[in-house]
């Protein structure tokens, strides 16, 4: 399955929490941003997703796949995702 965790933010489930539910059946992460109240797939770090607890609750399980940003609100979403891939790219959990 994909782990979108824009959808699982704004339906206020605890993303780590469903990682570990989840865990066998993760193969892409779709890493996008949200505040919660709508369930918007914005650039990264406009929003409250915590991606450092799910990055965490992912890598305890060995996960090692695809992650990928997903913008479709904003001005400019060829911007956001290109800043958000790079943001992905930078880290390390």
């Amino acid at each position: 399955m994909a782990f979108d965790t824009a959808h699982l933010h704004a339906q206020k489930e605890i993303l780590p929490l469903s990682v570990e539910k989840l865990r066998d059946r993760i193969f892409h992460i779709h890493a996008t941003d949200n505040d919660s109240r709508a369930n918007e797939h914005l650039e990264i770090e406009k929003g409250t997703v915590d991606r450092v607890s799910v990055f965490q609750a992912l890598q305890k399980h060995g996960f090692d796949c695809y992650v990928t940003p997903g913008i479709d609100v904003g001005p400019d979403p060829k911007g956001a995702y290109q800043r958000s891939r790079d943001y992905l790219e930078t880290q390390t959990y």
